[in-house]
């Protein structure tokens, strides 16, 4: 199988995983499916371009340029919460999946919060926290 294959065998999984964390806390979900439409209007696959993960293992410093092992976040969502505790409920119920042996949790990166201009919809005058889980 290739890589692109693998992340596609993936992703119905993936995507049931997502909407059950979203369910279990309450968090909006953003998830590009196969079939939807982009917003340039063209069909989307709910995965990362090819060449987006080509630029990205052929940009890698040193020894690992041009691997592509280390791309992580081909199959992706994103869980937007309204406050910090719904932040913490949702890693925790990732933590949860991770320890019942569903997903692995490759890294955690947390960003400090900063205030996003009023042009993006889902966003709050108080700002947001980025959260990235990989998994």
């Amino acid at each position: 199988m290739t890589f692109a294959q693998d992340a596609a065998g993936a992703k119905p999984a993936f995507d049931t995983v997502v909407r059950c964390v979203c369910e279990a806390t309450g968090a909006k979900l953003e998830l590009a499916t196969l079939g939807d439409t982009g917003k340039h209007g063209e069909a989307v696959t709910g995965l990362k371009k090819v060449s987006r993960i080509v630029e990205k293992a052929a940009l890698r410093p040193g020894e690992g340029r041009g691997r592509t092992e280390r791309v992580c976040d081909v199959v992706r969502a994103m869980f937007v919460a309204e406050d910090m505790a719904q932040v913490a409920a949702i890693a925790s119920a990732l933590v949860a999946l991770s320890n019942a042996g569903v997903v692995q949790i490759v890294r955690i990166k947390v960003c400090r919060c900063r205030t996003l201009p009023r042009t993006q919809s889902h966003t709050r005058a108080n700002g947001f926290v980025s959260f990235v889980s990989v998994v």
